[in-house]
Protein backbone atom coordinates (compact mmCIF):
# COMPACT_ATOMS: atom_id res chain seq x y z
CA UNK A 1 0.00 0.00 0.00
CA UNK A 2 1.02 3.49 -0.30
CA UNK A 3 -0.55 6.58 1.41
CA UNK A 4 -3.44 8.91 -0.83
CA UNK A 5 -2.19 11.85 -2.15
CA UNK A 6 -3.26 15.01 -4.00
CA UNK A 7 -3.24 15.87 -6.85
CA UNK A 8 -0.83 19.14 -7.79
CA UNK A 9 -2.90 22.41 -6.18
CA UNK A 10 -5.22 19.92 -4.54
CA UNK A 11 -5.99 21.61 -1.25
CA UNK A 12 -7.61 25.22 -0.68
CA UNK A 13 -9.20 27.33 1.89
CA UNK A 14 -12.48 29.59 0.16
CA UNK A 15 -14.39 31.82 1.29
CA UNK A 16 -16.61 33.87 -0.96
CA UNK A 17 -14.80 37.50 0.18
CA UNK A 18 -17.72 38.62 2.27
CA UNK A 19 -20.09 38.69 -0.27
CA UNK A 20 -23.47 37.18 0.89
CA UNK A 21 -24.86 34.34 -1.49
CA UNK A 22 -28.48 33.36 -1.68
CA UNK A 23 -30.38 30.00 -2.93
CA UNK A 24 -26.88 28.46 -3.13
CA UNK A 25 -23.38 28.11 -1.91
CA UNK A 26 -21.15 28.22 -4.94
CA UNK A 27 -17.78 26.26 -3.42
CA UNK A 28 -15.23 26.23 -6.18
CA UNK A 29 -12.61 23.22 -6.96
CA UNK A 30 -9.82 22.54 -8.32
CA UNK A 31 -9.12 20.78 -11.93
CA UNK A 32 -7.03 16.94 -11.60
CA UNK A 33 -8.32 13.70 -12.93
CA UNK A 34 -10.97 11.93 -14.18
CA UNK A 35 -11.62 9.73 -10.88
CA UNK A 36 -10.16 11.72 -8.29
CA UNK A 37 -11.76 12.44 -5.12
CA UNK A 38 -13.17 15.96 -4.25
CA UNK A 39 -13.77 16.33 -0.42
CA UNK A 40 -15.68 19.63 0.72
CA UNK A 41 -16.15 20.48 4.11
CA UNK A 42 -17.74 23.73 4.22
CA UNK A 43 -19.77 26.26 6.62
CA UNK A 44 -22.51 29.24 6.83
CA UNK A 45 -22.15 32.42 8.38
CA UNK A 46 -24.42 34.97 8.87
CA UNK A 47 -24.92 38.69 7.80
CA UNK A 48 -24.51 40.49 11.15
CA UNK A 49 -27.94 40.58 13.19
CA UNK A 50 -29.11 38.30 10.66
CA UNK A 51 -30.03 34.64 11.38
CA UNK A 52 -27.91 31.99 10.49
CA UNK A 53 -28.89 30.35 7.35
CA UNK A 54 -28.69 26.46 6.34
CA UNK A 55 -27.88 23.81 4.09
CA UNK A 56 -31.18 21.88 3.14
CA UNK A 57 -29.89 19.15 0.92
CA UNK A 58 -27.25 17.23 -0.46
CA UNK A 59 -26.03 18.66 -4.26
CA UNK A 60 -27.05 15.65 -6.68
CA UNK A 61 -24.12 13.20 -7.62
CA UNK A 62 -22.36 13.76 -3.89
CA UNK A 63 -22.33 12.22 -0.85
CA UNK A 64 -22.75 13.62 2.87
CA UNK A 65 -19.98 12.39 4.76
CA UNK A 66 -20.73 14.62 7.98
CA UNK A 67 -23.29 17.08 9.03
CA UNK A 68 -23.97 19.39 11.92
CA UNK A 69 -27.76 19.37 12.18
CA UNK A 70 -29.33 22.60 14.37
CA UNK A 71 -32.34 23.00 12.57
CA UNK A 72 -34.27 19.71 12.20
CA UNK A 73 -32.44 18.68 9.19
CA UNK A 74 -31.11 21.29 7.82
CA UNK A 75 -27.50 21.63 8.46
CA UNK A 76 -25.06 24.35 9.51
CA UNK A 77 -22.17 22.27 8.63
CA UNK A 78 -21.45 19.93 5.80
CA UNK A 79 -18.76 17.44 4.58
CA UNK A 80 -19.42 16.04 1.05
CA UNK A 81 -17.34 14.02 -1.83
CA UNK A 82 -17.50 13.03 -4.81
CA UNK A 83 -15.44 10.86 -7.45
CA UNK A 84 -14.96 12.90 -10.16
CA UNK A 85 -15.93 12.66 -13.70
CA UNK A 86 -13.93 15.13 -15.50
CA UNK A 87 -10.60 16.39 -14.89
CA UNK A 88 -11.31 20.35 -15.01
CA UNK A 89 -11.98 22.68 -12.17
CA UNK A 90 -15.55 23.29 -11.52
CA UNK A 91 -17.99 24.76 -9.16
CA UNK A 92 -20.65 22.56 -6.54
CA UNK A 93 -23.26 24.65 -6.00
CA UNK A 94 -24.68 23.28 -2.03
CA UNK A 95 -28.69 24.67 -1.31
CA UNK A 96 -29.53 27.09 1.37
CA UNK A 97 -32.79 27.86 3.21
CA UNK A 98 -33.86 31.78 2.49
CA UNK A 99 -31.92 34.36 3.07
CA UNK A 100 -27.95 35.15 3.01
CA UNK A 101 -25.02 33.56 3.82
CA UNK A 102 -21.37 34.10 4.39
CA UNK A 103 -19.98 30.44 4.01
CA UNK A 104 -15.72 29.44 4.37
CA UNK A 105 -14.48 26.15 3.35
CA UNK A 106 -11.87 23.62 2.72
CA UNK A 107 -11.55 21.35 -0.52
CA UNK A 108 -9.25 18.41 -1.08
CA UNK A 109 -8.63 16.59 -4.30
CA UNK A 110 -6.99 13.52 -3.69
CA UNK A 111 -5.32 11.79 -6.96
CA UNK A 112 -7.42 8.84 -8.98
CA UNK A 113 -4.39 6.34 -8.94
CA UNK A 114 -4.21 6.68 -4.62
CA UNK A 115 -7.20 6.85 -3.20
CA UNK A 116 -9.82 3.41 -2.61
CA UNK A 117 -12.05 4.10 -5.89
CA UNK A 118 -15.32 4.53 -4.27
CA UNK A 119 -16.75 6.91 -2.10
CA UNK A 120 -19.02 4.08 -0.10
CA UNK A 121 -15.90 2.26 1.18
CA UNK A 122 -13.18 5.08 0.49
CA UNK A 123 -13.64 7.83 2.76
CA UNK A 124 -15.43 8.34 5.60
CA UNK A 125 -16.20 11.33 8.42
CA UNK A 126 -17.32 12.64 11.65
CA UNK A 127 -18.11 16.17 12.86
CA UNK A 128 -18.89 17.16 16.49
CA UNK A 129 -20.39 20.63 17.94
CA UNK A 130 -17.87 20.58 21.05
CA UNK A 131 -17.35 24.33 21.36
CA UNK A 132 -13.48 23.57 21.29
CA UNK A 133 -10.78 23.09 18.76
CA UNK A 134 -9.86 19.45 19.38
CA UNK A 135 -10.83 17.39 16.51
CA UNK A 136 -12.79 13.81 17.25
CA UNK A 137 -11.72 10.57 17.23
CA UNK A 138 -12.27 8.44 14.17
CA UNK A 139 -12.13 4.58 13.70
CA UNK A 140 -12.85 3.99 9.90
CA UNK A 141 -14.21 0.75 8.69
CA UNK A 142 -11.65 -0.50 6.39
CA UNK A 143 -9.64 -0.60 9.27
CA UNK A 144 -5.33 0.00 9.51
CA UNK A 145 -4.12 1.21 6.86
CA UNK A 146 -2.23 3.65 5.04
CA UNK A 147 -4.96 6.46 5.14
CA UNK A 148 -4.85 9.99 4.89
CA UNK A 149 -6.38 11.94 7.20
CA UNK A 150 -7.89 15.75 7.45
CA UNK A 151 -8.40 17.34 10.74
CA UNK A 152 -10.43 20.54 10.97
CA UNK A 153 -12.72 23.61 12.15
CA UNK A 154 -15.67 24.95 10.39
CA UNK A 155 -16.91 28.21 12.67
CA UNK A 156 -18.94 31.76 12.46
CA UNK A 157 -17.16 34.40 13.85
CA UNK A 158 -13.24 33.88 14.69
CA UNK A 159 -10.69 36.79 15.74
CA UNK A 160 -7.90 34.21 16.63
CA UNK A 161 -4.21 33.37 15.30
CA UNK A 162 -3.29 29.81 14.72
CA UNK A 163 -0.01 29.17 16.47
CA UNK A 164 0.45 25.69 15.79
CA UNK A 165 -1.44 22.38 14.50
CA UNK A 166 -2.40 18.69 15.97
CA UNK A 167 0.50 17.29 16.62
CA UNK A 168 2.24 15.62 13.19
CA UNK A 169 -0.43 17.41 11.63
CA UNK A 170 1.00 19.95 8.37
CA UNK A 171 0.10 22.03 5.68
CA UNK A 172 -2.46 24.29 7.26
CA UNK A 173 -5.05 25.61 4.88
CA UNK A 174 -6.87 28.97 6.13
CA UNK A 175 -10.12 30.95 4.91
CA UNK A 176 -12.02 33.45 6.74
CA UNK A 177 -14.74 35.53 4.75
CA UNK A 178 -15.55 39.09 6.23
CA UNK A 179 -18.49 40.99 6.54
CA UNK A 180 -18.61 44.70 7.38
CA UNK A 181 -16.36 47.19 8.43
CA UNK A 182 -18.23 49.29 10.96
CA UNK A 183 -16.80 48.87 14.81
CA UNK A 184 -19.93 46.65 15.75
CA UNK A 185 -19.54 44.05 12.71
CA UNK A 186 -15.74 43.78 11.84
CA UNK A 187 -14.73 40.10 12.98
CA UNK A 188 -15.01 37.01 11.05
CA UNK A 189 -18.23 36.03 10.14
CA UNK A 190 -17.30 32.19 9.02
CA UNK A 191 -13.64 30.66 9.00
CA UNK A 192 -12.56 26.83 7.83
CA UNK A 193 -8.92 26.04 8.60
CA UNK A 194 -7.74 22.17 8.43
CA UNK A 195 -4.68 20.46 8.07
CA UNK A 196 -3.44 16.68 7.27
CA UNK A 197 -1.19 13.89 7.53
CA UNK A 198 -0.67 10.63 6.62
CA UNK A 199 -0.81 7.68 8.92
CA UNK A 200 -0.87 3.86 9.11
CA UNK A 201 -3.70 3.08 12.13
CA UNK A 202 -6.93 2.24 12.64
CA UNK A 203 -8.38 4.99 14.25
CA UNK A 204 -6.76 8.86 14.64
CA UNK A 205 -7.65 11.13 17.31
CA UNK A 206 -5.79 14.27 16.04
CA UNK A 207 -6.14 17.00 19.01
CA UNK A 208 -6.30 20.34 19.20
CA UNK A 209 -5.52 23.78 17.52
CA UNK A 210 -3.02 26.14 19.80
CA UNK A 211 -4.89 29.75 19.08
CA UNK A 212 -3.88 33.13 20.51
CA UNK A 213 -6.82 35.13 21.07
CA UNK A 214 -9.07 32.55 20.57
CA UNK A 215 -12.74 33.85 19.85
CA UNK A 216 -15.11 31.30 18.14
CA UNK A 217 -18.63 31.27 17.61
CA UNK A 218 -19.66 27.72 17.75
CA UNK A 219 -16.71 25.60 16.17
CA UNK A 220 -17.71 22.46 14.14
CA UNK A 221 -14.70 20.24 14.83
CA UNK A 222 -13.76 17.19 11.89
CA UNK A 223 -11.65 14.85 11.05
CA UNK A 224 -11.86 12.75 7.64
CA UNK A 225 -9.74 9.35 6.59
CA UNK A 226 -9.17 8.62 2.71
CA UNK A 227 -8.47 5.31 2.29
CA UNK A 228 -5.54 3.98 -0.22
CA UNK A 229 -5.74 1.94 -2.72
CA UNK A 230 -4.69 -1.59 -3.01
CA UNK A 231 -6.38 -1.92 0.21
CA UNK A 232 -9.44 -4.65 -0.34
CA UNK A 233 -9.65 -8.23 0.53
CA UNK A 234 -5.86 -10.54 0.99
CA UNK A 235 -5.81 -13.83 -0.06
CA UNK A 236 -2.99 -16.50 0.14
CA UNK A 237 -3.05 -20.27 -1.89
CA UNK A 238 -1.39 -23.11 -0.33
CA UNK A 239 -1.12 -26.91 -1.10
CA UNK A 240 -3.53 -29.12 0.55
CA UNK A 241 -0.44 -31.46 0.91
CA UNK A 242 2.60 -30.39 0.85
CA UNK A 243 4.11 -32.86 -2.52
CA UNK A 244 4.22 -31.92 -5.67
CA UNK A 245 1.58 -34.52 -6.83
CA UNK A 246 -0.95 -32.63 -5.06
CA UNK A 247 -4.72 -32.15 -7.01
CA UNK A 248 -6.34 -29.38 -4.67
CA UNK A 249 -5.44 -26.31 -2.91
CA UNK A 250 -7.07 -24.51 -0.20
CA UNK A 251 -7.75 -20.46 -0.20
CA UNK A 252 -7.82 -18.31 2.31
CA UNK A 253 -8.57 -14.66 2.91
CA UNK A 254 -10.35 -11.81 4.60
CA UNK A 255 -13.24 -9.70 3.10
CA UNK A 256 -14.54 -6.13 4.09
CA UNK A 257 -17.11 -6.79 6.54
CA UNK A 258 -19.40 -4.94 4.01
CA UNK A 259 -19.12 -8.01 1.31
CA UNK A 260 -22.59 -9.49 0.90
CA UNK A 261 -21.02 -12.73 -1.29
CA UNK A 262 -19.04 -14.36 1.27
CA UNK A 263 -19.02 -15.46 5.09
CA UNK A 264 -16.29 -13.50 6.91
CA UNK A 265 -13.80 -14.76 7.04
CA UNK A 266 -13.99 -17.94 4.77
CA UNK A 267 -11.76 -20.96 3.85
CA UNK A 268 -12.24 -23.07 0.64
CA UNK A 269 -10.62 -26.36 -1.25
CA UNK A 270 -10.68 -26.68 -4.58
CA UNK A 271 -9.40 -29.00 -7.13
CA UNK A 272 -6.28 -28.37 -9.12
CA UNK A 273 -4.95 -29.54 -12.11
CA UNK A 274 -2.05 -31.71 -11.99
CA UNK A 275 0.85 -30.36 -12.07
CA UNK A 276 2.85 -31.54 -15.38
CA UNK A 277 6.33 -33.47 -13.76
CA UNK A 278 9.60 -32.59 -15.44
Amino acid sequence: MAFPTIVTSGRDAWNNNGSSQSSTIDVPYMAGNVDDLVIVAVRNGRVYGAALRYFTSTPSGWTRLAEIDESGGNYAGIIIAKKMTSTGSGTVSIPIDTGTAIPSAVIYRIDASTWYGTVADGVEATMIDSGTTNAPSLSPSWGAADNFWVAGILTEASLGDITSNPSNYTDLVDSKALEGTTASSNYWYSRAFSAERELNAASEDPGAWTISNESFVGPYAFTVAVRPANSGPSFSVTPSVSDETSTSYTLTGTLSRKAKCLRWPFRTTTPLPRSRRS
